[in-house]
């Protein structure tokens, strides 16, 4: 008997303990992010961006290919490789230094975040003299809630930012989404697992192409053209965006045919940077220390919406099934109405005074 069937496969259960120290990868993806805010520019904060989802997409187009052929030669090998190249990111992150004030070492304020708002110094707290002790259990829930409050806070400056961070929610359903295309597309226009696979392939290969090289041409070209500043270019391309997700997938259920179930994931992949445009607008709203706090939150409303999006999803999908006709593409439906709310909640906001506005001569030096 080899000696890896000794153990009771249940131990793989073990495998999700690192979530409570690392908080697992929505958290290690924000870390990044932030990492990338801090250290460029508001004109190239898109198009970084842009390419990262790109990078992300790529790897979910390539490695699953390459760690099946691996796995004929032996299963050890794709396992034994993904450790080594964790462990040796391990090494890597060790040696990126501190990047917060990364552009301004000597404090001055970034001209891509809004200054700190500033707050009135408390009074320190009155000395007990009583020589009564509060309950343990008292304080600590009492210190805990003040740490809540003061980690979300900047939520209430700027209205906002909390109303951004919902269409996140979204971002992980249509992640579900393409899930969950594979088994439409074979089921409705009854092709072959094989050809479904190929339609989907060539999905995934037109959306890398869009955010390497694509998106991030267009976003630098709308800002030298049209005379637009950073941040307001993100925000008009995110809405630009979302429309396209919501047609696209609207499309998606609708398509009675396999070439228009084509144009219409055409027409949806359009839209896949919009989220990150997106987060690169949040980053122009709030001071540069609250960043990693919102894309913490981001990383909390992306793991509910992977928590309950493949459950929700799913039963939409046997639902439409069940009726039967074009209500197959129900799924889709939702995920068109509730991008539909996200593009109406993302054009109810504006930008406020002296926001938007291109820096001068003096500003840029």
């Amino acid at each position: 008997m080899p000696f890896w069937q000794a153990f009771d496969i249940r131990l793989t259960w073990l495998s999700a303990l690192h979530g409570l120290i690392s908080g697992s990868d929505p958290v290690v993806s924000a870390l990044f992010y932030v990492v990338l805010s801090d250290i460029t520019t508001e004109a190239d904060r898109a198009a970084v961006f842009l390419r990262m989802g790109a990078t992300q997409l790529l790897a979910g187009l390539v490695i699953p290919p390459i760690s099946a052929w691996l796995m004929e030669i032996n299963p050890w090998v794709p396992s034994l490789l993904g450790t080594s190249i964790m462990s040796t990111c391990i090494f890597v992150f060790a040696l990126v230094p501190e990047t917060l004030n990364y552009k301004h070492p000597f404090g001055s304020p970034s001209s891509s975040h809004p200054p700190s708002p500033t707050t009135e110094t408390a009074p320190p707290p009155t000395p007990n003299t009583s020589g009564a002790r509060n309950p343990i259990s008292a304080h600590f829930t009492t210190r805990w809630i003040g740490t809540v409050k003061d980690a979300t806070a900047f939520l209430t400056l700027d209205w906002r930012v909390t109303a951004l961070i919902l269409p996140f929610v979204g971002h992980m359903l249509i992640g579900n989404a393409t899930q969950l295309l594979l088994q439409y597309v074979s089921k409705r226009y009854e092709v072959t697992f094989s050809k479904a696979t190929l339609i989907l392939t060539i999905f995934n290969g037109v959306r890398v192409l869009l955010l390497f090289v694509i998106l991030p041409y267009v976003s630098t070209a709308v800002m030298r053209v049209f005379h637009l500043s950073g941040q307001t270019k993100d925000l008009y391309l995110a809405r630009a965006s979302q429309v396209f997700v919501l047609v696209g997938w609207t499309l998606v259920g609708l398509a009675p045919n396999i070439v228009t179930m084509a144009f219409s994931m055409a027409l949806a992949s359009l839209g896949q940077g919009a989220y990150l445009l997106l987060r690169s607008f949040l980053t122009s709203l709030v001071p540069a220390h609250h960043i990693a706090r919102v894309y913490s939150i981001i990383s909390v409303v992306d793991t509910i919406g992977a928590m309950l999006g493949g459950a929700l999803l799913a039963g939409l999908f046997k639902r439409g099934m069940t009726l039967g006709g074009g209500w197959i593409g129900l799924p889709f439906f939702f995920l068109g109405l509730m991008s539909a709310a996200f593009a109406v909640l993302m054009f109810v906001v504006r930008l406020g005074k002296g926001e938007g506005e291109l820096p001068t001569e003096d500003e840029e030096i």
